[in-house]
């Protein structure tokens, strides 16, 4: 809800039943007491500020914390967006607050601290979390200036991160985190005693180049303290290390379901190499992989056992032929794929991802080709963004689909318009040019290619940018650059 008056005037109607409120501006202090005042029942309540606008995020201190669950005695799921919380004079051993023993569920979103006494406060006012959820904002901990000194002390933000470690949480998403400040092993040996089924760490990349990442010994507690309940794990900007250690643990996990893994910016567009057949085996439950700034490769050409993997989410990754020919060997289950800004690892002019066994419900192609870095600008990336598609589905049709991105006339950034090329004598052209360029070998050099898009009239030039094909026995969902195509069901 907002503060206008017909929000307050349906909030007066129901305040006695509510019991799930968002505010989706960022209500003053007095107002928000004196309106949730008036909800007695409410369990579930989310503010949000504004980010880009000092004056319109959140302040909360020490005093207005309690304040607020005075009011809202009954809450067990709080989220808050775009917080800041300033200088508080307490001393961790000093909190007297009155813990919210029924607080399940605590949410915050871009969040700066200017004193670690707020950990301290969070674990001593809520002990029976079993879900929390913390992304710092970018600067909490350090100034991006490397020559100014830590905005927080690094051993009391330690401390105050260790009175977190919680035994009675399950989900645990933390991001935007620094080595520095953040004890990481001796946090998650703590941890141990928990039954977390989800883990998210994420440290802090100000910029690239930047030494924070997550190191083996945090991985190794992460992973060997929750071998029996841990389900879904997510860590970014992970250590170098081999796959073969990183298979090494994983294979102690029962029930890992979901894995995301995000190397870090080493150098401008330098991705490591993930041997994926040696990442299957070491996570044989595994149902959804998400990869982000990898470099794909299978290690060894040995038949392997099939594996139950469903969902492959590829991201600014290098990716080949032969990762599609494992997939479709082992992964037979393989159902939702997506690539965004994915890079193919050869010269050639077409791409061609072959799942010949496969019946897809949905599948994701995001500025193919385009190889980028999250937070550069668009401008700064390299080789030649796919503009055209084809699609075979074996159980309809052996003949190709084919599509076309092209810009709008009004519009020249994308998302870029798609369409479907139907005349005859344009799909015969269309093949004529794709002949000719692989015969001549007219491919744009990639120091040449252009980011942005061509008129629909002009996709000819579009040829020599190449083009990716798409063999599937059935495809239910494609979506290319944001355009959404639905196929019918056989």
């Amino acid at each position: 809800m907002t503060d206008d008056p017909k929000s307050l005037q349906v909030l007066a109607i129901a305040k006695h039943k509510l019991t799930h409120l968002s505010y989706t501006t960022a209500p003053t202090h007095g107002f928000l007491l004196r309106t949730l005042s008036t909800t007695t029942h409410l369990t579930h309540l989310v503010l949000t500020g504004k980010y880009r606008s000092p004056g319109q995020r959140l302040l909360f201190d020490l005093k207005r914390w309690d304040t607020l669950h005075a009011v809202c005695q009954r809450l067990v799921h709080l989220e808050i967006h775009h917080l800041i919380s300033e200088e508080a004079d307490a001393e961790p051993q000093k909190l007297t607050h009155p813990p919210c023993q029924e607080m399940k569920t605590l949410v915050i979103i871009e969040w700066t601290i200017k004193s670690p006494i707020y950990l301290s406060y969070l674990a001593a006012k809520y002990p029976f979390l079993e879900h929390l959820e913390i992304n710092f904002d970018w600067d909490t901990f350090l100034a991006y200036d490397p020559t100014s000194p830590p905005r927080l002390d690094s051993a009391d933000t330690q401390a105050a991160f260790m009175d977190l470690a919680s035994p009675h949480l399950q989900i645990l998403r933390l991001s935007s985190l620094m080595r520095s400040h953040f004890p990481g092993k001796r946090f998650f040996d703590r941890l141990g005693r928990a039954q977390l089924r989800e883990v998210i760490i994420n440290y802090c990349s100000r910029k690239p180049h930047s030494p924070d990442r997550l190191d083996t010994e945090t991985f190794e507690a992460i992973v060997l303290g929750q071998t029996q309940t841990l389900e879904v794990l997510s860590i970014g900007l992970w250590a170098k290390s081999t796959v073969q250690a990183l298979s090494a643990a994983f294979s102690l996990t029962v029930h890992l379901s979901s894995l995301t893994l995000s190397n870090g910016f080493d150098k401008a567009f330098q991705v490591q190499e993930i041997p994926l057949d040696l990442l299957l085996a070491g996570c044989s439950r595994l149902k959804r992989l998400v990869l982000n700034r990898t470099n794909l490769v299978i290690g060894s050409a040995e038949v392997q056992a099939r594996h139950p993997l469903e969902t492959l989410l590829l991201k600014h990754s290098r990716v080949s032929k032969e990762v599609f020919g494992h997939l479709s060997d082992r992964c037979r289950r393989l159902s939702h794929l997506e690539l965004a800004s994915c890079f193919w690892d050869t010269q050639g002019l077409g791409s061609s991802i072959e799942l010949p066994h496969h019946t897809l419900s949905q599948v994701d192609i995001l500025d193919f080709n385009r190889f980028q870095t999250t937070g550069v600008d668009s401008q700064l990336s390299r080789g030649a963004l796919v503009r055209l598609f084809a699609i075979v589905q074996l159980d309809k049709d052996d003949r190709p689909s084919w599509y076309h991105l092209y810009a709008n006339d009004v519009a020249h950034a994308p998302p870029s318009i798609l369409r479907r090329f139907k005349k005859p004598h344009e799909l015969l052209m269309l093949r004529s040019a794709i002949d000719i360029c692989q015969t001549h070998e007219l491919r744009r050099p990639r120091f040449l290619h252009r980011n942005g898009y061509s008129s629909k009239k002009s996709w000819f030039s579009d040829v020599s940018e190449g083009y990716l094909q798409l063999v599937c026995r059935s495809v239910r969902k494609l979506k290319l650059n944001h355009n959404e195509v639905l196929f019918e069901t056989s």
